[in-house]
């Protein structure tokens, strides 16, 4: 049966480091035994214990299913965060994808930088995945099935569960009496996984009663092949993102195609971002190659966009447009007393300045700006001492009165697309960071750096930290 105290020490092997641990919560038998046990054992827990439930809103339970969910943490003293997605259900991909993929943007949404989400996967689950995916004609990174570890953006998951047989979670409930929901969609055969589970899996255990096993010894085989197979990328995309943290364009096109595709599919895989369809990356990438050098080749699919930018490929991870979302809308207006800079002639308040105390963090619409004293190259710490003006967002024109919008909005267009280019800010970041000003000249960029001419080494590192959603990162 399942041990509490074995699982536990599973999870702090699985996740030693992690700031905060949240199980996903569906309120089924498998995640209920998971939360169960952990909840027993969240004193002997590397951090602290939480929960997530997704409402997917595709059953008329569902807000019923969420409340148990509630009830459930209430009683284990374990807090709850609740999300509600809405689903695309007429998705291309079929509604198992998109279910998927709205639940885990739920999660990357609830999940703070180094949080680790654990979820309720075990070895059956593992063999069904192991068949469905050679099914589908998977190779090495698909046939190593579902794995313990794995980064998921700037976030991790665990699966403390994958060495545990359904069996002994069932047995595990029913010892501890534990109240769970069973979602009818685990019982329509139109899923190809519910199918596997109920009718090509009983069929191979009658033949061979540990199938399951056997298929999980063949998904950990593999696992360790691509193991080594990541070794040698690691060294690949350590030389082809060298120096400045990139992948490079020049230095990708030395290699054969294969070669090439298997670094950037480890690469996206290290950024917690699963990879696009084979066919798809292979037409993709061959665009951000080979692309004329004034073109804006784009890589887009459902969970992130690749672009180019001079030598240089950028993951995003918001698909939903090939161009940046700002994260104020048109109607958006500044906190209350922001201090906002005024110009001889101008009458009313710019809602797009203010004036910065840069000793103090100065917090935004969408974000929170910091000044940080920095080893390496910064701002001289010398303009530390006066206020700085903070342009937010940094396209000024709109938020000037007419007056004022010809020569000194060009002028300031074309000083702000100099430093632009000076410190290589792609062009669907530029709308996405803010500027800092000095005597009415742009000087800075937020999390780029800033003019040489204010620079100076050890310097002040300007940093921007969007709030959660709001923004690109």
């Amino acid at each position: 049966m399942l041990e509490p105290a074995r699982l536990a020490a599973q999870l702090n092997r699985l996740a030693p480091h992690a700031t905060g641990l949240r199980v996903g919560f569906s309120g089924g038998r498998d995640s209920t035994a998971l939360l169960h046990c952990l909840a027993r054992q969240r004193r002997q827990l590397s951090a602290e214990l939480s929960a997530i439930h997704v409402d997917h809103g595709l059953h008329a339970e569902s807000a019923n299913w969420a409340q148990h969910c509630q009830r459930f943490c209430n009683d284990l003293g374990i807090p709850l965060i609740i999300s509600a997605v809405q689903v695309d259900q007429h998705s291309n991909d079929g509604l198992e994808a998109a279910a998927r993929r709205a639940r885990y943007t739920a999660y990357i949404n609830a999940l703070e930088p180094g949080n680790c989400l654990i979820l309720a996967h075990h070895a059956d689950d593992q063999a069904e995945t192991f068949l469905l995916r050679a099914l589908r004609g998977g190779g090495l990174n698909t046939l190593s099935a579902i794995p313990p570890h794995r980064p998921l953006a700037k976030s991790t998951i665990a699966r403390p569960l994958l060495g545990v047989r359904a069996e002994e979670i069932d047995e595990y409930v029913h010892s501890n009496q534990l109240p769970w929901l069973d979602d009818p969609a685990n019982s329509e055969s139109s899923f190809d996984r519910v199918y596997i589970r109920q009718s090509v899996i009983p069929q191979l255990k009658r033949r061979w009663p540990d199938a399951a096993k056997r298929l999980n010894s063949s998904a950990a085989s593999i696992n360790r092949d691509r193991q080594l197979l990541n070794h040698y990328l690691d060294a690949d995309l350590r030389y082809v993102r060298a120096p400045r943290g990139y992948p490079s364009v020049c230095r990708l096109a030395e290699l054969n195609k294969q070669r090439r595709l298997a670094i950037v599919r480890r690469w996206l895989e290290c950024s917690g971002v699963r990879p696009p369809p084979r066919e798809h990356l292979i037409s993709g990438l061959h665009s951000l190659i080979y692309a004329a050098a004034d073109a804006n080749p784009v890589l887009t699919w459902a969970d992130a966009v690749v672009r180019r930018f001079r030598d240089h490929l950028y993951l995003c991870l918001d698909p939903r447009s090939n161009e940046h979302h700002n994260v104020l809308s048109g109607d958006a207006r500044p906190s209350a007393h922001p201090g906002q800079s005024m110009q001889a002639g101008q009458s009313g308040a710019l809602s797009n300045r203010w004036q910065w105390q840069p000793q103090e963090p100065l917090e935004l619409p969408g974000g929170t700006l910091e000044a940080r004293l920095s080893p390496a190259r910064g701002l001289d710490p010398r303009y530390l001492r006066s206020n700085l003006e903070v342009r937010w967002p940094p396209n000024s024109a709109a938020h000037l009165p007419a007056q004022l919008a010809d020569e000194d909005s060009k002028r300031d267009t074309r000083r702000r697309k100099r430093l632009y280019q000076s410190l290589a800010v792609p062009p669907w970041e530029r709308s996405s960071k803010p500027l800092i000003y000095i005597d009415g000249k742009p000087v800075a960029v937020a999390g780029f750096g800033c003019d040489n001419r204010y620079s100076s080494r050890p310097g002040v590192r300007i940093l921007w930290f969007p709030d959660k959603g709001a923004a690109n990162k």
